[in-house]
């Protein structure tokens, strides 16, 4: 008897169990049917991988105390800017730019002490014996303090800062940047509406085989694209830890707005992006990036394959200009570019342990793109200290005429032990400085910017 009614019970646990899990099924799949949750997957799959690459090894992660020393080095020249600078004056300001940036002697130091919630930003930029832009940042505790040379030469007393308050024994300046990266990511996955976003029945060739799908559909127009920027601007100010980090390194945050005046866009342009997905399990078997200017496509990047493997397809106007494969693995990223006749050049990128370069070579039609990155980390003394030199070399050509070339180097040591000795006991309020003063600090990073393009 107690055998029957055990074996009974059981039958019905095991019906329960299956409705149970059909019931969840079914939910999940609506849920991943959603329109919404496909481009959040989409989009989780792109950052995913970019933070991948950028990321900081975790070897050479030393916590919260640390000073880092960095100096830049340029060597760029512009024939067609030289060229255009004599009858056009914005050619003349980015050839101005380009020399004057060779010319710059720029070096930065960062003194940061978690223990003694001490952090010195100390930046030095000259043009020969020319003071471009010099000064110092200083927190202490809670208290901000700045200085520009040529302006003042006391520490001006800016109030309180929160900076030392968004670390803790197990959160660091690390964990906060990727916190930032993570938040702004969900939020932007978050703020892509349903009601947004459009889908229709497409029927798309792959292989030469007609597939039917469903295509869903987001406009990126000047207007949505603001709208976007607020909502991600009022998550960060609504999560409490984000709205800590960004409010102690962007001088009143809580008040920043989206400038409804400015165009991000130009007049005239929006963005389409497809997705195109397999009606059953709702997988994702195409991509595409419409540009249009005055309605009318301008250009498209389509990409047919998943995250590891694929092809993608540029067009102009409609017509298929270039065609690439691609294949992407934890280390590398590989893509061959063709045109109808040829190769046509290639992207690779690759992280290593101690490394991350990318090479980029292109022979476009009229361009020729040769552009190369390698940032190796040095010399590793076990928690004490580093070098990283990151080198960007390029070449580009329009009509075989040099649109920029050269290379830019950036030397950086990273140690542990270092010593902040600032004083601040002579520092002024700012409050009390009249407004010649006033004007002078606030526009010194706006009068380098024109020294620079002059």
């Amino acid at each position: 008897m107690i055998k029957k009614i055990i074996k009974k019970l059981m039958k019905h646990i095991f019906f329960i169990i299956i409705i149970v899990l059909i019931v969840f099924g079914y939910v999940q799949y609506k849920n991943m049917s959603r329109k919404s949750s496909i481009f959040s997957n989409m989009i989780s799959i792109l950052g995913n991988t970019i933070h991948h690459y950028m990321e900081i090894p975790t070897k050479y992660d030393f916590g919260d105390n640390f000073q880092i020393t960095s100096s830049f080095d340029a060597n760029l020249e512009s024939k067609e800017y030289e060229e255009k600078s004599y009858t056009d004056p914005d050619y003349y300001k980015k050839y101005k730019l380009i020399n004057n940036l060779s010319n710059l002697d720029s070096k930065i130091i960062l003194k940061q002490s978690k223990e003694k919630a001490s952090l010195l930003l100390d930046f030095d930029n000259k043009i020969g014996e020319e003071d471009i832009y010099t000064g110092k940042v200083y927190i202490e505790n809670a208290t901000q303090y700045y200085m520009v040379n040529n302006v003042l030469n006391n520490y001006v007393n800016e109030g309180n800062n929160s900076y030392f308050e968004t670390l803790s024994h197990s959160n660091t300046t690390n964990d906060n940047i990727n916190y930032l990266y993570q938040i702004i990511l969900n939020s932007i996955k978050k703020n892509i509406k349903e009601s947004e976003l459009n889908d229709k029945l497409a029927e798309i060739v792959i292989n030469d085989k007609n597939i039917k799908t469903k295509q869903i559909s987001l406009k990126i127009t000047d207007k949505y694209y603001k709208v976007l920027l607020k909502r991600i601007l009022n998550d960060l100010k609504n999560d409490s830890r984000s709205n800590l980090i960004l409010e102690s390194t962007i001088p009143n945050f809580n008040t920043l707005k989206v400038d409804e005046e400015k165009e991000y866009l130009e007049k005239g342009e929006d963005y389409t992006i497809n997705i195109y997905v397999r009606s059953i399990l709702n997988t994702p078997v195409k991509y595409e990036i419409i540009h249009h200017k005055e309605n009318k496509e301008d250009y498209k990047i389509a990409i047919i394959g998943n995250q590891e493997k694929g092809n993608a397809y540029y067009y102009e106007e409609n017509k298929l200009k270039y065609t690439a494969n691609y294949e992407a693995t934890p280390k590398i990223i590989e893509i061959i570019v063709k045109n109808d006749k040829e190769t046509a050049g290639f992207i690779k990128i690759e992280k290593s342990n101690n490394s991350l370069s990318m090479n980029i070579n292109l022979a476009l039609e009229n361009r020729n793109i040769d552009l190369s990155y390698s940032g190796i980390y040095k010399n590793y003394k076990k928690n004490k200290s580093y070098n990283k030199e990151d080198i960007i070399n390029i070449k580009w050509l329009e009509n075989d005429i040099v649109k920029i070339s050269g290379d830019i180097v950036i030397t950086t040591e990273v140690k542990k032990d270092f010593k902040i000795n600032e004083d601040v006991e002579d520092s002024l309020l700012r409050l009390t400085l009249n407004d010649d003063i006033k004007d002078k600090l606030d526009n010194a990073f706006h009068n380098m910017k024109e020294r620079l393009e002059s």
